[in-house]
């Protein structure tokens, strides 16, 4: 019985990993269309004002570079401003396991959510990470059934605009 274990657990982590070097490829893939999209755009954008005014061109293009860059800087000091994962210790009990739910009160005291609930003792700290998981869950199903809702608003719309337009022709 471990011998057939033995076998078929190499061939699935081999499944997995090219499925994985798949999934890789077409996202880099992905990745390169999508921004050489954008630079083919930017061109543009550039042409058209340097067809208007070389030195629009100019301050287009720079326009462009500094705005990219103050992003990209701006996105890259936020992600560096992010708290380190928590992870729990191995052991359940012991001086890091105490500094971890320290930790852990610390950020959901902080936290919008659950800042509101009690976090002294360990079932708290778990129902009040069940909660915030709860609320967010909410959130997101909130958000699609308006984003729907939104969609639909503006497709009646539009179809109301085209009626009235026809009518009048």
């Amino acid at each position: 019985m471990h011998s057939n274990e033995d076998q078929v657990r190499p061939a699935a982590e081999a499944q997995n990993s090219s499925a994985r070097r798949v999934i890789v490829v077409l996202a880099a893939t992905m990745t390169v269309c999508v921004v050489s999209l954008m630079i083919a755009g930017v061109a543009s954008l550039v042409s058209l004002a340097d067809r208007i005014h070389p030195v629009a061109g100019t301050i287009v293009f720079w326009g462009v570079c500094l705005t990219t860059g103050l992003v990209a800087l701006y996105y890259a000091i936020a992600y560096t401003r992010l708290p380190p994962t928590l992870g729990p210790p191995e052991e359940e009990s012991g001086p890091k396991y105490d500094a971890y739910l320290e930790a852990l009160r610390a950020r959901l005291a902080a936290n919008p959510r659950t800042r509101d609930l009690p976090v002294i003792t360990k079932e708290e700290i778990e129902k009040a990470i069940g909660h915030a998981i709860c609320l967010s869950l909410q959130r997101k199903r909130l958000k699609r059934r308006l984003g729907t809702f939104q969609l639909k608003r503006i497709w009646s719309s539009a179809g109301q605009q085209a009626r009235s337009f026809s009518a009048r022709r």
